[in-house]
């Protein structure tokens, strides 16, 4: 596997653990329907196909990655965005956050970030 710190990126291509179809993670610090106490690390669709329909989702860990196939995108706003979602993550995970408190301070450091110019 190759290494990483972190969450990925969102557009990353990856292969899950006794997994045998690429994945393409389209979502971090992820939720399932129902059940807020559970935070999962990223959201993915299948690769090629892409959404089609919410059963179609799937959501796991950093470590449920076998390989990284691509790592996606990364820009100024997402390095911003990262850096203030990775510590939310941590507490939400720890039950230190709720989500509420999670979306509500990501909102507020991404709004002042924009206002920075990013």
């Amino acid at each position: 596997m190759t290494k990483w710190e972190g969450l990925l990126p969102i557009g990353s291509v990856v292969i899950l653990n006794n997994g045998e179809k690429k994945l393409m993670i389209v979502g971090q610090s992820q939720t399932p329907a129902g059940e807020p106490e559970k935070i999962f690390d990223y959201s993915a669709v299948l690769y090629p196909q892409g959404f089609y329909d919410r059963n179609n989702t799937y959501l796991f860990n950093h470590e449920d990655i076998k390989k990284i196939y691509y790592i996606g995108y990364m820009d100024d706003m997402e390095i911003a965005y990262m850096e203030t979602l990775e510590p939310i993550h941590k507490g939400m995970q720890s039950g230190e956050i709720t989500l509420e408190e999670a979306d509500r301070m990501v909102e507020e450091v991404m709004r002042d970030r924009k206002k920075e110019g990013f």
